[in-house]
């Protein structure tokens, strides 16, 4: 029982982890908060098999997604109030 206690409390912790991360580089557009929660020498592979190294380049290019995401969503929602009247 408390063995289940504490595997629950750990998925918890690394689900609210996760959650206040997605809140950073998206809703909030904080990315530069992100070096808390990344090793300064980390290492990640994006979408197109690029190798992103270090912190300081994952954190950019999850800054550059972001703008862009929001530039697009910008745009096309215009464009959709534009057609509405």
């Amino acid at each position: 029982m408390i063995r289940n206690m504490k595997k629950f409390r750990i998925k918890q912790e690394i689900w609210e982890t996760i959650q206040v991360i997605n809140i950073f580089w998206t809703d909030e557009r904080k990315t530069e908060e992100l070096k808390d929660y990344f090793h300064k020498d980390m290492v990640a592979t994006d979408t197109d098999r690029k190798r992103l190294e270090t912190c300081g380049v994952f954190i950019a290019v999850c800054g550059a997604f972001t703008d862009y995401a929001l530039k697009r969503f910008t745009y096309r929602s215009s464009i959709a109030i534009y057609y509405e009247f």
